[in-house]
């Protein structure tokens, strides 16, 4: 099994995932799956949006498989802030101007996501014509460097001729390298090594893993439904039923000593959020991580930090005063993420939230403040629980808006 796994890496294919059924091949109690298309990274680029479904079988021990083009629209993409663009010296100084000019009236969250509203309009229109223009610049360098080619091989070359051809291909490979970072950025592989020209491997998983985590069909209470409306509502009332309160009496704990905070620490945790403090938070996270509603990875805010700084302190100091979060900056995607390979059952899904930029940030300040203090007053195991997980940064501001 490991040599076919090195003949589809080896040979850069695309095992995509099935739909219908974890198996194609079954006899008496024993399954597996043994068919299975396999596709090249230029078919998926010619056919985009592709799944194979496992159809129902009958007589022979395999399931027939159907490779279909034709997916069912979920609606326009979000929009998605991508890495390569701060490659652009031009495009963040025009982020700085940009951010600087408009100007909004409200609290100071309401006013950053106006802001973030406002370029995320103008990304759009320029990333439009950047992508047109470097197709373009591309295929005039490629053109170029097989005239010179063609002329080295005649011996008609000039020294000019050389010198614009060191020229035209160190620009062809960072036109490349910016391509490359686009699609690393899409595939959420946790590696990227310059100059592997690995674009086609970093699409091939980019289009894998949006296959994989697309619903086609659930199976409920023994139906395989696959009507769009059909399947949000069995999602809904599937977690609807799951987070319900179940009306029965929960137990209170009663007469147990808790350790509590000294005074001196008590008295840490409520002083103002320092700038100092907001920037060690902020570029300890990462900046590739999928971003949420308002589609900006953290990568937008550690780039334009001199610009957007002061817009973060008011922000802080108006949510330390005791202002409420907007509805807008506390929006959240609820992904659902297969948990197994063929998953078919709501069941087999994992649900994983996707909150805003600014969130992140609060929370990363907050969990940071925070874990200074947990070692007094939890045990050491549990502080290495903490530690080791991030359950502590992302289910935080839940109880503090809450209590805070």
């Amino acid at each position: 099994m490991r040599s076919f796994a090195d003949f589809i890496a080896i040979n850069e294919l695309a095992d995509l995932p099935l739909g219908g059924s974890s198996f194609t091949w079954a006899r008496g109690s024993n399954r597996s799956r043994l068919d299975r298309f396999l596709l090249s990274g230029d078919w998926l680029a010619a056919l985009s949006e592709v799944y194979q479904q496992a159809l129902p079988h009958s007589v022979s021990d395999h399931c027939p498989i159907l490779l279909s083009p034709k997916m069912e629209s979920w609606g326009p993409p979000p929009f998605r802030f991508e890495l390569a663009w701060m490659e652009n010296p031009l495009l963040v100084a025009q982020l700085v101007r940009w951010w600087s000019e408009c100007v909004f009236e409200g609290p100071g969250d309401v006013v950053i996501g106006k802001k973030l509203r406002f370029i995320k309009g103008k990304l759009k229109t320029w990333a439009k014509e950047q992508k047109e223009l470097a197709h373009g610049r591309k295929r005039i360098l490629e053109d170029r460097l097989m005239e010179i080619h063609s002329l080295a091989d005649s011996g008609s070359a000039t020294a000019e001729d050389f010198e614009q051809q060191g020229r035209f291909i160190q620009e062809h490979k960072e036109l490349l390298m910016l391509e490359e970072i686009s699609w690393w950025q899409r595939s959420r592989v946790k590696w990227l090594l310059g100059g592997d020209k690995n674009t086609a491997f970093f699409h091939a998983i980019a289009s894998v893993r949006r296959r994989r985590n697309k619903i086609e069909s659930l199976e409920v209470e023994g139906e395989v439904v696959s009507d769009r409306e059909r399947i949000i509502e069995e999602t809904i009332a599937f977690y609807r039923s799951l987070y319900s309160a179940d009306g029965l009496l929960r137990p209170i704990p009663q007469d147990i000593c808790f350790a509590s905070l000294s005074l001196e620490a008590s008295a840490g945790l409520e002083i103002p959020f320092s700038e100092e403090e907001i920037r060690i938070a902020l570029f300890s996270l990462a900046q590739d991580k999928a971003p949420g509603p308002d589609g900006f990875c953290l990568a937008f805010f550690q780039t334009c930090w001199e610009t957007v700084k002061s817009d973060l302190l008011r922000f802080f100091l108006e949510f330390f005063e005791g202002a409420l979060l907007d509805k807008e900056t506390r929006a959240t995607f609820l992904v659902l993420i297969p948990k197994i390979e063929g998953a078919s059952k709501v069941s087999d899904f994992r649900p994983i939230s996707l909150v805003g930029s600014l969130y992140k940030v609060l929370a990363k300040v907050l969990a940071d403040r925070i874990k200074v203090v947990l070692p007094s007053i939890i045990s050491g195991l549990a502080v290495l629980l903490l530690e080791l997980g991030h359950s502590l940064k992302m289910g935080l501001l839940d109880q503090v808006e809450r209590f805070w």
